[in-house]
């Protein structure tokens, strides 16, 4: 914003503190810049002031820096010929000083987007960064999103994990309330057996015992250990 305003301000004070843009008008229509000085130097009708004290008694005329009509009482009084533009009492501007007013707002705005194009253009050229930190900035950026991945990832998992465990946990437990079920129907149905089945049973149950005691008996939950237990009071 700064830098924009800087260079308005010196588009200005070029275009209306210099000469520039008087010099390159008359020199487009006369071809030469021969003449520039009195072309640019204006006539005030002096005849109505009193000098005193003046190496010059009798000027009837001065010059001043302007582009302004001649005032017409130099035209009638003292029968100017040199004057070809259209004379005006109060001094109104030419038709040139109009003309260099539009050269010099054209000027400004010219040399604004000239400026503010070789700028735009330097700053597109030379990054604000170097070119390795960029690269630098990109990979951690990429590296946090894996990370973030992962961990979304990683805590997806465990709700399934836990999700499934709850399940075979429930699942457990119906198994287990059913296995109870079978085993009291099984004493049940023993208790309401001969005496000889009963015998029959216990015999098989010696010879799954042997069996058991030669091999290593598998390793069972707390809960099927409490079960076996019971089982092998129940038949002895």
């Amino acid at each position: 914003m700064i830098s924009n305003i800087a260079v308005l301000c010196n588009a200005f004070v070029i275009a209306f503190t210099s000469d520039f843009i008087p010099k390159m008008y008359y020199r487009m229509t006369q071809g030469t810049l021969h003449g520039y000085v009195d072309e640019t130097l204006s006539y005030f009708d002096s005849t109505g002031l009193e000098f005193e004290n003046s190496g010059y008694p009798k000027q009837i005329y001065c010059r001043y820096w302007d582009l302004r009509r001649p005032p017409c009482s130099l035209l009638e009084n003292y029968n100017f010929t040199k004057f070809n533009i259209a004379c005006a009492d109060n001094y109104e501007f030419t038709d040139s000083w109009w003309i260099i007013l539009a050269f010099r707002l054209a000027f400004v705005l010219v040399f604004e987007l000239i400026v503010l194009t070789i700028k735009a253009m330097f700053a597109y050229i030379i990054p604000d960064m170097p070119t390795e930190i960029i690269k630098q900035l990109r990979r951690e950026r990429y590296l946090m999103r894996q990370a973030v991945l992962q961990r979304r990832d990683s805590l997806e998992l465990d709700n399934t994990t836990n999700e499934t465990n709850s399940d075979s946990d429930i699942l457990g437990d119906f198994d287990d309330e059913e296995e109870e079920n079978n085993l009291n129907e099984q004493i049940n149905n023993k208790n309401n057996l001969p005496k000889t089945n009963f015998q029959r049973e216990a015999k098989e149950f010696d010879a799954m015992k042997r069996l058991f005691s030669k091999k290593r008996i598998p390793s069972m939950s707390t809960k099927q250990q409490n079960k076996w237990n019971i089982w092998k009071i129940l038949t002895m």
